[in-house]
């Protein structure tokens, strides 16, 4: 496990064992130290989707990690405060 600097909730590697409380998680599949995928649904779908990038990308790390109120929103999600010129 490792700690996640963007929202400081505990990340678990996809492929162990996963006891999630009910609020949304969020995915990420890892190319070294970069993301290149993120996702955050609700526990069951986004343990559907970990397990369907793991199969997608072999050898990638997956992680989940337990979104916490008030974390904020994910990079991708900052865009949509954005207003286009």
């Amino acid at each position: 496990m490792e700690v996640d600097p963007d929202n400081q909730a505990e990340q678990a590697d996809a492929t162990a064992p996963v006891l999630l409380d009910g609020g949304p998680c969020r995915v990420r599949v890892w190319f070294g130290e970069h993301a290149i995928a993120d996702y955050t649904a609700e526990p069951e779908l986004a343990l559907r989707y970990a397990d369907a990038m793991r199969r997608r990308f072999l050898g990638l790390r997956v992680t989940i990690d337990q979104r916490t109120r008030g974390g904020g929103p994910s990079p991708a999600e900052h865009w949509w405060e954005v207003t286009p010129r």
